[in-house]
C-alpha cells in the first residue's frame, strides 16, 4: 500500500483513522509506504518566513504540529506536521512495524533554486544525490526533511 506525499498530514483529527484502514487493507505481512509533513522540516525549509512569525505562534505550532483554520496558525486547510518519532509511533499504534524510515530533499530543500544548476552539472547532480540520499536515511536528519517517510509491515 503506498500513501506518498504527504496525505496523511491533510486528513487531521481522522488520521488515526486513515493508517488503521491503510494497514487494514495491507495483506498481513505485506508492506506499505507512507509519508507525512516533517515538523522540523517545513520549518527548517521555510524558516526566512517562519522567523517573521509571531514567536509565540511559531512556539505553539513546534508544540503541537497543528495547522488550520481555527488551530494557532491559521492556513485554508487542516494540516498536522509531524516529528519521525512521532510518526513511527503513529504507524506502529495502528499495527504495522516500522522496519525503515528515511527523510525527503534532506539536504536539498533550502538550495532549490540552485537545482537546476546542479542538474546540469553530471558530476554535480550525481554527487549531490549521493550526498542526499546518505543524509535522508541518518537518524538525526530524519526530522530535516520536508516529509518523513516510513516503509512499515503489517503485523499478524
Amino acid at each position: 500500500v503506498v500513501c506518498y506525499g504527504g496525505p496523511l498530514s491533510y486528513v487531521f483529527d481522522r488520521r488515526e483513522r486513515a493508517v488503521q484502514e491503510l494497514v487494514r487493507v495491507t495483506k498481513p505481512g505485506g508492506l506499505l509506504f507512507l509519508s507525512a509533513r516533517s515538523l522540523w522540516g517545513t520549518i527548517h525549509e521555510h524558516l526566512p518566513h517562519i522567523l517573521r512569525v509571531d514567536p509565540r505562534l511559531n512556539k505553539e505550532i513546534v508544540a503541537t504540529g497543528d495547522l488550520g483554520p481555527d488551530k494557532v496558525a491559521v492556513v485554508s486547510r487542516f494540516w498536522h506536521a509531524y516529528r519521525a518519532d512521532e510518526f513511527k509511533a503513529f504507524i506502529e499504534n495502528a499495527g504495522a512495524t516500522v522496519e525503515l524510515m528515511s527523510a525527503s530533499d534532506s539536504l536539498t530543500s533550502t538550495g532549490k533554486d540552485l537545482l537546476g544548476i546542479w542538474r546540469d552539472d553530471v558530476r554535480t547532480w550525481k554527487h549531490l544525490i549521493e550526498l542526499e540520499i546518505e543524509a535522508c536515511r541518518q537518524p538525526g536528519c530524519l526530522d530535516m526533511g520536508t516529509h518523513v517517510l516510513a516503509v512499515a509491515r503489517r503485523r499478524g
